[in-house]
């Protein structure tokens, strides 16, 4: 949230400005962490009085200073100087509803100014003089400030993370502590039987793409399916690794993001390959064949090998292992108990605010509950 002119600004997605039309554009289908996404567009008006430098400047400190997706091709091929335009220009969404259903974007130059004021050292030097003799309360008020947002370490790999705790030394600068936990499913891969399992599913599932599938086929599938999330289940709690990070704050600098905001930037790698895609299949339809087709999902899915589905759907940009290992598994994911927190310990997690909020009706032990799954 970003409080300017006496009024709160609430963050709920990124907005992308696009030299062409998207018009024709389908919904783009991530699985991120066993939840599917469908990132749609909505048309609306343009800003006003705002330059692409600011949108530039967003986007170079949020996407590739502190998330460091170095590797998506963001200009156009074979351009890759700053003297053309990147492909598409996205950034973030401040907005405060206003009477009779309107609402307001904060521009991208008070965004710009707000980031600059808290761009500042976690432990600037003079409360580093003064931080062992400071009261109890003092520091824990000034800690509450910085607690749960991302901190960024300039030149360093991975450059950002999560600030959980800051815990005072006798004689170094106040540690950094981050909490996180593996998750089962990035760690079980090392299981014999799972990967036995998964091996028999991915044979099944790709002979099936390639012809059709009787309800023989079908329910074999589901069986190997149901058969891994058993296993999945089974060794759940045993393949969960609690992980507690130490880091000195001498280099590290206040960036004013949450992990709310890191979360949907890492979702822009699959949408911004996803726009590419379908800006080819216009010149496509336009250059090459002549025809406009009423169904671009069945373009889009005639041009797109049956091996690549999974890669597609789940694309992470050209380097999914850091935005996996470094951003989502350790060091910026929201902080959380466990992989799924719905279903942990049978109650309901907070509210959290994604891309899209979708909500399911569960009936367990005549009680209906709503998840607000992210």
């Amino acid at each position: 949230m970003i409080t300017y002119d006496d009024h709160d600004y609430t963050f709920e997605g990124f907005s992308v400005l696009s030299h062409v039309s998207l018009a024709n554009v389908n919904n783009c289908i991530v699985v991120y962490h066993n939840i599917d996404y469908a990132i749609g567009l909505e048309e609306e008006s343009p800003l006003e009085n705002f330059t692409i430098e600011e949108l530039d400047l967003l986007q170079q400190y949020l996407l590739i200073d502190v998330c460091e997706l170095y590797d998506i091709q963001w200009r156009p091929l074979n351009r890759t100087d700053n003297s053309t335009c990147t492909c598409f220009h996205f950034f973030p969404r401040f907005a405060r509803t206003l009477p009779d259903n309107g609402k307001e974007l904060l521009h991208p130059a008070e965004q710009i100014q707000y980031f600059l004021k808290h761009l500042k050292p976690v432990m600037p030097d003079d409360l580093y003089s003064r931080c062992r003799s400071m009261p109890m309360d003092k520091w824990e008020k000034y800690v509450s400030k910085v607690q749960g947002s991302i901190v960024w370490f300039p030149r360093h790999r991975p450059a950002a993370i999560r600030l959980d705790q800051l815990d005072r030394e006798t004689n170094s600068y106040p540690v950094i502590v981050h909490f996180g936990i593996r998750p089962a499913v990035l760690s079980i891969q090392y299981n014999q039987e799972y990967r036995q399992a998964y091996k028999s599913y991915l044979k099944v599932f790709f002979l099936l793409k390639n012809r059709t599938p009787t309800d023989d086929d079908k329910a074999n599938l589901r069986d190997k399916e149901q058969r891994l999330k058993q296993i999945v289940a089974k060794h759940a709690e045993q393949l969960k690794r609690e992980i507690v990070v130490e880091i000195s704050s001498r280099y590290a600098y206040r960036t004013g993001f949450k992990s709310d905001i890191i979360q949907y930037s890492l979702l822009l790698s699959s949408l911004h390959d996803h726009l590419r895609f379908h800006q080819s299949l216009t010149e496509l339809e336009d250059n090459l064949v002549g025809y406009k087709f009423k169904n671009r999902w069945l373009m889009q899915l005639a041009l797109t090998h049956p091996s690549g589905n999974y890669v597609l759907h789940n694309n992470l940009g050209p380097n999914p292992d850091h935005v996996k290992n470094t951003l989502v598994r350790h060091n910026c994911h929201l902080k959380k108990k466990c992989l799924n927190e719905f279903f942990c310990e049978g109650k309901l997690s907070n509210t959290k605010y994604g891309l899209w909020r979708s909500k399911t009706i569960v009936s367990t032990d005549h009680q209906t509950r709503c998840l607000d799954i992210i």
